[in-house]
């Protein structure tokens, strides 16, 4: 978590019931939303592009796939 905290200091994890899980970004004032597509984890802003919000995700300890 320390990090987490660190790396990417705008960023808050809030799990959804059976959709995946919400990044807030308090940067942007928004909320992205990160799952499993298949295999392949993806943004529902970026896809399957790399970025912030799915390597949060990804370093978060509650996020399971």
């Amino acid at each position: 978590m320390k990090f987490l905290r660190e790396n990417f200091p705008d960023l808050a994890f809030a799990q959804l019931d059976g959709e995946g899980f919400a990044i807030v970004d308090k940067a942007k004032d928004q909320i992205f939303r990160v799952y499993y597509k298949g295999k392949k984890l993806s943004c529902s802003k970026h896809g399957q592009a790399i970025c912030d919000h799915k390597l949060y995700a990804s370093f978060h300890p509650k996020f399971i796939g």
